[in-house]
């Protein structure tokens, strides 16, 4: 029943919020415009579009509900009442997910998709993961909606927009290697690249993210009133 009662309040909270939903398809829309006007460069677009999908948009959604949440006080108050946090990273994790994961596959019909389906989803359910990891540590560890923003939009076209960036600067590419958006994107162009330091760089920020979202979220019930 708890999770029900979550679940529900989670889907009210993206329905109610106009900008969250359209954020859904930002990036499958100019990956859409990109692969249909560029032809030759289809696969390029889509790649990089579909990565930038799957680490903002997760983790901007993420933060904004979860900040929205803390700033009411509901948060202290599921804490209070015995929600653990596993079961609240579940509950309000599983729809931010499923809404990223199901835009992404727009990205299956566009123009000129010639990436291998198996990788593609891989690293689309891999990036979701940790950006929902990501988006929801940083809201619980601000004080409210309007300072979850101004930490997350950084952190958003960072994660985002440097995978891409490194498409055009050796340097930059070889330093972008410990982000696991950049192997997220490595990922989706072709599996058989992820070796043994990419599995760890995954591991060990899922982990970190998995600890830090733990400490903030038991940290949100010593919340002043």
């Amino acid at each position: 029943m708890k999770a029900l009662a979550l679940f529900q309040m989670q889907l009210k909270d993206i329905l109610k919020n106009l900008q969250v939903c359209l954020l859904f398809f930002v990036f499958p829309v100019i990956g859409f415009v990109m692969s249909s006007s560029m032809q030759d460069q289809s696969s390029f677009f889509i790649s990089v579009f579909a990565t930038m999908h799957v680490v903002f948009t997760p983790m901007m959604t993420m933060s904004t509900i979860l900040a929205e949440q803390k700033e009411q006080k509901i948060i202290r108050n599921l804490a209070y009442a015995g929600v653990p946090s596993s079961l609240y990273l579940l509950v309000h994790g599983v729809l931010v997910c499923f809404l990223t994961c199901f835009t992404a596959c727009l990205f299956l019909v566009f123009p000129g998709f010639s990436l291998d389906v198996i990788p593609f989803l891989t690293a689309v359910f891999t990036g979701v993961i940790l950006s929902i990891l990501l988006g929801g540590c940083i809201a619980l560890s601000t004080s409210s909606l309007s300072s979850s923003n101004a930490v997350v939009m950084p952190f958003a076209m960072l994660f985002s927009f440097v995978p891409m960036l490194a498409n055009f600067n050796e340097h930059l590419d070889n330093i972008s290697n410990i982000l696991y958006s950049k192997q997220v994107s490595i990922m989706m162009n072709d599996l058989h690249q992820i070796n043994l330091l990419s599995i760890l760089i995954l591991v060990f920020t899922a982990l970190l993210l998995i600890i830090w979202f733990y400490l903030a979220y038991h940290k949100s019930m010593k919340a002043d009133v």
